[in-house]
This record gives C-alpha cells, structure tokens and sequence, in this order.
C-alpha cells in the first residue's frame, strides 16, 4: 500500500546503466517469487512488472503460487522504436545495437494476454501515456486480498474442550479412589 516506497524502489534503479541486457521476463518473474517465501509455506505478497512485453530469452512458464498477485504494466507502444543509450549524466551517446543493427523494441500486448490467462491472480494495463494507473493497480492488490480472506479454506474457533475433559478426569479419579470402599462400589454403578 505504500506507493512512496514504490516510488523510492523505481528510483532506485533509474540510473542503472544495463545497456547491454535482454528481456528474461518470465525467468525474472518467477525468480521474484523466492523473495515471498517465509519460511512456513505460505506465500503471499505482490509483484509489479514493467515491461514492453517482449521476451528476448527462452522464456519458462510461470508458476505463481495462489497467495501471489501479479501486475503488468506494458510500456511502449505498438509501433516500437529504438532503445536510448545514455551516459551517467543523462547525454546520449546513441542506440542499443545487435550485430550492426539498431535494436527497436515494441509493446507485444499478446504477452500480456496470454500470460494474464496463465496466472490464477493477474492483471496488465497499458500505459500509452506519462500517467501511471497507480491506483487501479492499488485497487486490485487490495480486492484480490480481500478475495483471498473470504476464500479461507479453515475457520478456527475456539474449542472448550476443558469443559468436558476436566470434569471427566475428576470424575474417573473420583472412581478409581471409590473403588477401594465396597460400600460406594454399587452406588458408583
């Protein structure tokens, strides 16, 4: 819930400089995942992903666990263009080449669909302007937990069980120490 820790995330990686990476999409996705793992089995937790939707390796198929909810945002757009290249104070220096060629990149909005229908609790908006839908996004992390509490499989409720084992406890003591008086023995029958 806390979009200024998203913000301060995003940041963070602004001035990365991995001009020469590739798109491992699915393989970063379902490494995320392992961030999630408490120790107890159960995984809960959410992931956003920005992307253009164009998977450049071998991708895998994804295996999100139930308690993980998955946001794409597809940046870009359907006609491409080339990738930047910019030195650490923000110049130009050219563009992201592969073998001679300049390397354009597009918005492959059949990733997302596909993907989207492969994963139990997911959802992609396209972001065709600078306006991020950060609060659409906001609202689904929230109505798939709160679709995730009602789905409880086990309800605990407190069970007395002192109230009867107790009482039944003092009543076998009872007859056991009874026994030895031939007197009580019919009456405790």
């Amino acid at each position: 819930n806390d979009l200024d820790l998203i913000d301060a995330r995003l940041d963070s990686i602004k001035f990365l400089r991995n001009q020469y990476g590739s798109s491992a999409l699915s393989v970063a996705v379902q490494e995320s995942i392992q961030y999630f793992y408490d120790g107890g089995g159960e995984m809960q937790g959410n992931i956003i992903v920005f992307t253009d939707g164009e998977e450049t390796s071998a991708g895998v198929r994804l295996k999100i666990p139930d308690g993980i909810h998955v946001a794409f945002v597809g940046v870009g757009t359907t006609q491409g263009g080339r990738i930047p290249l910019d030195d650490g104070r923000g110049f130009r220096f050219g563009y992201k080449k592969d073998r001679g060629q300049d390397v354009i990149t597009k918005l492959n909005e059949n990733f997302f669909k596909s993907t989207v229908s492969d994963i139990r609790s997911a959802k992609y908006w396209l972001a065709n302007t600078y306006s991020l839908p950060s609060e659409e996004i906001l609202e689904f992390f929230q109505s798939e937990e709160k679709k995730a509490e009602e789905k409880q499989d086990i309800v605990i409720r407190p069970v007395m069980m002192e109230w009867i084992v107790l009482p039944s406890l003092l009543l076998l003591l009872l007859s056991w120490f009874l026994k030895f008086f031939r007197v009580f023995t019919l009456g405790i029958l």
